[in-house]
């Protein structure tokens, strides 16, 4: 039975990205190529289900009203957060961001500061659909609640805000190329 059946190109590059090994390497460090392919292998899956995970999650947390919000009631840690629109009774996801510290991003910049400090304001006003700063600011803090998901490592922040904009595909989640 032949063992040369097509695999996809991630394989490849992991495979080849971890370097030539010789097999008697390999078996001195206690490790075949196969159980190293297998590992590789699975990874997909695994990190697969934890972005799945972790969008569920992010959805299922309960929202934080802007209206409502107090910098004590976020946390001063890193994460992905959601920013939904409630009109006509629908939520509707406009924006998936990440940041270093959620208190700082959500209160300090999305809903008290500047317009060069909130893409969320600056998108509003660039099309149309709030006049002002201040008439996106008061869109905010009248329709807008937050979500968001902790987590520590930048990698994963960044793969996770990547997966939840792809799958959520918020209104302003998606800035124009330059």
């Amino acid at each position: 039975m032949s063992n040369n059946r097509l695999q996809p190109a991630w394989v490849k590059c992991r495979v080849v990205s971890m370097g030539h090994v010789p097999a008697t390497t390999e078996r001195k460090r206690g490790r075949s190529i196969r159980q190293r392919r297998t590992v590789i292998e699975q990874q997909p899956r695994t990190w697969k289900f934890e972005l799945e995970r972790t969008l569920l999650a992010l959805q299922h947390n309960e929202a934080l009203e802007f209206s409502n919000m107090t910098p004590s009631q976020l946390p001063a840690q890193g994460g992905v957060y959601l920013i939904c629109a409630r009109l006509d009774g629908v939520e509707i996801p406009y924006y998936v961001g990440r940041t270093t510290n959620l208190r700082r991003r959500l209160y300090a910049n999305h809903l008290m500061g500047p317009f060069a400090n909130a893409r969320l304001k600056k998108q509003l006003v660039d099309d149309k659909s709030c006049s002002s700063v201040h008439d996106a600011k008061q869109f905010i803090g009248i329709f807008c609640n937050a979500r968001w998901v902790q987590e520590s490592d930048w990698r994963r922040r960044g793969a996770f805000e990547a997966y939840a904009t792809a799958v959520l595909f918020p209104k302003y989640g998606i800035d124009k190329e330059h």
